[in-house]
């Protein structure tokens, strides 16, 4: 006895599949706005978090939430954004603060709406603090390799404390090692008085201050691309230089050194964990 094939119950298996399927690419879909929003909203965390915590640590001021607007104000999605916690706190070394922050946001949906769900939170969670290290008793000529990087970022970087006050020419470096260093004038990044000396054609910034801070994000007419440092090193001049006289020529290698004892570097920087 012959059955008739019933060609209606294939017909619905593949309705079925074909809108399991859509759904399935629909929610893919979603999740993939909802990811970038997450990498988006993090990244701002970050940022934020960074800043908060530099600017906390030179004026004792929150203003958390106003970098946080800042940093969100262009991204159109971004209105409901929000700051949900941040706390900060001393180091334990008490040279410097740390910053948790929190933040959350809905994601909005595009196809899971029609299952009336609009939205998804998401939240993003960042810790950053500031680190002071003591450089002391280091000589002039003696090369400093920072533990990590100075960066640029607002108030001062470093402070150099000298015992005398003959004048020194300072050159920041970045490279990947001590061998491959390229050396910028930092004299015009510090609060001190500088004198300009003209050694082999060049002009370089003589520092005559026993206490100098230096900020790398100060205004001046050279070196204006000086945003990061690994490397410190001081060349000392006469203690005349500092009073008007000439300078005799040469390279800051080969000009007139003279030991400097006890020079206390003091370094400042941020970063994240």
């Amino acid at each position: 006895m012959l059955t008739k094939k019933k060609p209606a119950n294939i017909s619905v298996m593949i309705a079925v599949f074909c809108l399991a399927f859509l759904a399935f690419c629909a929610f893919a879909c979603d999740m993939a706005y909802v990811t970038l929003y997450r990498q988006k909203l993090q990244r701002a965390t970050e940022t934020t978090a960074l800043i908060s915590v530099a600017h906390y640590k030179n004026t004792e001021e929150d203003k958390t939430q106003e970098f946080f607007k800042f940093f969100t104000a262009n991204q159109g999605d971004f209105q409901n954004a929000h700051v949900e916690e941040h706390v900060f706190d001393k180091t334990s070394d008490d040279l410097g603060y740390k910053l948790k922050l929190k933040t959350s946001m809905l994601a909005p949906t595009y196809f899971l709406r029609f299952a009336r769900v609009a939205s998804v939170k998401i939240e993003a969670t960042s810790y950053a603090q500031t680190k002071s290290e003591l450089y002391e008793n280091k000589n002039l000529e003696e090369l400093i390799t920072i533990n990590g990087f100075i960066t640029d970022k607002e108030g001062e970087e470093f402070t150099i404390k000298t015992n005398q006050n003959q004048g020194y020419f300072i050159f920041v470096g970045t490279g990947e090692n001590e061998n491959n260093i390229k050396w910028e004038d930092a004299s015009c990044k510090s609060d001190a008085e500088v004198v300009e000396k003209e050694i082999s054609s060049k002009k370089i910034g003589l520092i005559c201050a026993q206490e100098a801070k230096f900020d790398f994000s100060k205004a001046c007419t050279r070196n204006e691309n000086i945003n990061v440092a690994k490397y410190i090193k001081l060349y000392g001049a006469k203690v005349e230089d500092c009073e008007g006289s000439s300078v005799e020529e040469g390279t800051p290698t080969t000009f007139n050194l003279t030991v400097l004892n006890n020079v206390k570097l003091i370094t400042s920087s941020d970063f994240l964990r």
